[in-house]
């Protein structure tokens, strides 16, 4: 299964072989909290 299908496959609820990974989507959630990305880095549960 590629990166894409698995990303589609849990989008839509559907069975994937493993979790997908979005690397940038923790760029695009940190700036839309103004939490610099460092900082989303060093701490999970940063809110």
């Amino acid at each position: 299964m590629t990166s894409l299908e698995r990303t589609r496959a849990a989008i839509a609820g559907d069975d994937y072989d493993r979790l997908p990974v979005q690397p940038m989507l923790i760029t695009f959630a940190g700036r839309h909290a103004g939490i610099p990305f460092g900082e989303c880095c060093l701490d999970g549960e940063i809110r």
